[in-house]
């Protein structure tokens, strides 16, 4: 395939807007739309190559991965060598447990599931995390599995292949319409099956190219309004917008100019200038570096970066990805300089040390105890308060947790029954330490545990370690249950929340009242303790506030919303953990107290502060929630 500068020129005009507006520049609220642009490229880039290598008989899956490997595998083994340093200076334990995972998951080129599972991208939490932006790496590498193979199938017969190739780009763009349409919007976000249709596109393209007859006067105003359409796309649209509206016109501009710019046009003369080709020609190292500097500077420097530290942080992009083309990509690529063993051998090496640097991280939660070595003695000091009062907590809660299954004593009285796992503990605790300010109202605890709902198999245990066969059949048959007049469901669902639908139509919960609780969950709260004696800020600090928000658990966010439309549509009560902590609308959430005690002890478990402090609130969406019975005590 010819060299096309005009395609590297491309691929400038879609790094720069990603980086740009991840580094928080203003007026370029869909600069992310990039990494769609670059899907597209590579599709038509990679289809060309092979198409080609088809037709003249020299194609070789050895040699296509070698080529992959050259060119996805030294860069970024370079960027991820690099910030393993800066994050164990920057980053607190749990970050760094976090970021460990998510190299283990780069490694294995599963970035994009590990996302998934653990981080909403349009959260303020993805600008400090420094390998978020490799989820789009993953879908390349998982694509190009099997691509390979349907274009061996089919490229002796194109109009074949470049129908199956448009029948499954619309299968593709119609099941990530369904996902997001049915809430499922980081499953279209981050999954190969619901993105795979912008590669498919670019490579659709690259079959018609090939089939094209030349019309180069209509191929240079359409390829000049393509690259419009592109740039209004990045201005005017943002992650709000129609997800059809979003996506569609950047990938479909994209692949009319790929297949109808020519170098010698006036838009491709543009777009051939040395400046923009040199900016195409390093955009790889340039997308990988750009987040891991602009999450270690939120990191270390705060938040909100000032003017002159995004200028700061662009600099350093630039020089880092500039060095990273020359003295990495460039000679890596060429198998003069570097053979095929010597590259393999390399690359095994350095992805062995950094798989056992992720599990590192994980097994000592972030190198917790080489954390703490580094903190002050006031530091340390708060760490022994939090421990103090987690002992102090468990035995609180053996007493008032003893006999919580035991039935409902006689009388008409409001009964109150919790369900769920560890987290119903907790607000037991509170309601029973808060009294409700009714004597005559009763509290008792099931447990159950959320998975259980979900699938009752022998197989797998709930709770206690009893089998979720006992543990339902244990619940259904309770006589609390039967008694209650109102049940309190709390349980740290993240992605099982669906199956309150499950719990809710069993007959046995029929005529009860019902209060869903929307969980909490937060950074651990060691981390905060550490984060504290880092910057020396005080358990008040508004600084402090905005960081626990920030970094609060995304997959609660996520699960409580599924658990909010099913208590919405089913006319319930909901009671929300966060409201407790957190003003959303000044982005702030506090762990603890005004006198500065904790409220919680991890990541969500209270303290007996925090079950004092949450308790009036509980019991007020109590009596809300329960049918009205006169209590026997006046």
């Amino acid at each position: 395939m010819r060299y096309r500068p005009e395609i590297d020129g491309l691929r400038a005009v879609a790094v720069l807007p990603v980086v740009l507006s991840h580094a928080g520049v203003p007026g370029l609220p869909a600069g992310f739309l990039g990494v769609d642009v670059f899907f597209v490229i590579s599709g038509f880039l990679i289809t060309s190559i092979l198409l080609e290598e088809f037709e003249q008989g020299r194609f070789s899956v050895v040699g296509f991965y070698e080529r992959r490997m050259r060119r996805i595998l030294p860069a970024l083994a370079c960027m991820l060598l690099l910030a393993l340093p800066v994050a164990w200076v920057v980053m607190l334990p749990t970050q760094l447990k976090d970021f460990g995972q998510s190299i283990v998951a780069t490694v294995g080129f599963a970035a994009n599931m590990y996302f998934w599972l653990t981080q909403d991208y349009w959260a303020q939490a993805a600008e400090i995390t420094p390998l978020i932006h490799l989820w789009s790496l993953g879908i390349e590498e998982q694509f190009y599995v099997l691509f390979p193979l349907l274009l061996a199938l089919l490229h002796r017969r194109p109009r074949l292949l470049i129908v199956t190739l448009v029948l499954l780009a619309v299968a593709s763009l119609a099941g990530m319409l369904v996902a997001r349409s049915a809430g499922h919007g980081a499953s279209a976000f981050y999954l190969l099956p619901f993105r795979s249709w912008e590669l498919l596109a670019g490579a659709a393209s690259a079959v018609w190219a090939r089939r094209r007859t030349d019309s180069r006067g209509s191929g240079a105003w359409v390829s000049g309004a393509s690259l419009v359409v592109i740039a209004i796309s990045y201005v005017l649209l943002g992650p709000a917008s129609n997800p059809l509206l979003l996506h569609l016109p950047v990938v479909a501009a994209t692949s009319l100019f790929l297949v109808l710019c020519g170098s010698g046009s006036l838009v491709g003369r543009l777009l051939s200038l040395p400046a923009l080709v040199w900016i195409g020609k390093s955009s790889y190292s340039m997308y990988l570096f750009h987040q891991p500097v602009l999450a270690f500077a939120r990191l270390r420097f705060g938040l909100e970066l000032s003017p002159v530290a995004i200028a700061a942080c662009l600099v350093v992009i630039g020089l880092l990805s500039a060095l990273s083309y020359r003295l990495v990509e460039v000679p890596f690529r060429a198998r003069g300089t570097v053979s095929a063993r010597a590259l393999v051998a390399s690359m095994l090496m350095v992805g062995l040390a950094l798989v056992a640097f992720g599990i590192a991280a994980r097994q000592t939660n972030g190198f917790w105890e080489a954390k703490i070595a580094q903190m002050s003695p006031a530091g340390r000091d708060a760490l022994a308060a939090l421990q103090a009062a987690t002992d102090e907590r468990a035995a609180l809660w053996k007493q008032l947790l003893a006999r919580s299954d035991r039935d409902f004593d006689a009388g008409e009285l409001r009964r109150v029954l919790f369900v769920g796992d560890s987290l119903s503990e907790d607000l037991f605790v509170a309601a029973s330490l808060a009294a409700c300010g009714d004597p005559g109202m009763q509290f008792r605890r099931i447990p159950l545990d959320n998975e259980c709902i979900e699938s009752q198999s022998s197989g797998r245990t709930g709770v206690d370690g009893v089998p979720c066969s006992e543990e339902m059949r244990r619940f259904l048959e309770s006589t609390v249950l039967r008694d209650s007049d109102c049940i309190v469901i709390a349980a740290t669902w993240l992605e099982t929340a669906s199956s309150l639908g499950k719990l809710l139509d069993l007959p046995e919960l029929r005529d009860k009242g019902v209060l869903v609780y929307e969980t909490h969950g937060f950074a651990d709260v060691r981390s905060l303790i550490a984060y504290m004696d880092r910057e020396s800020i005080e358990p008040s600090s508004d600084q402090l506030h905005h960081y626990t928000y920030v970094t609060r658990h995304q997959r609660t966010v996520t699960s409580n919303a599924v658990l909010e439309q099913i208590a919405t549509e089913r006319g319930l009560g909901r009671y929300r953990g966060y409201d407790c902590f957190c003003d959303s609308a000044a982005e702030s959430c506090s762990v603890f107290d005004d006198a500065g005690d904790l409220l919680i002890i991890d990541q969500l478990h209270l303290s007996i502060a925090g079950a004092r402090f949450m308790g009036p609130s509980l019991c007020e969406s109590i009596r809300r929630a329960s049918p009205h019975k006169e209590s026997a005590v006046p």
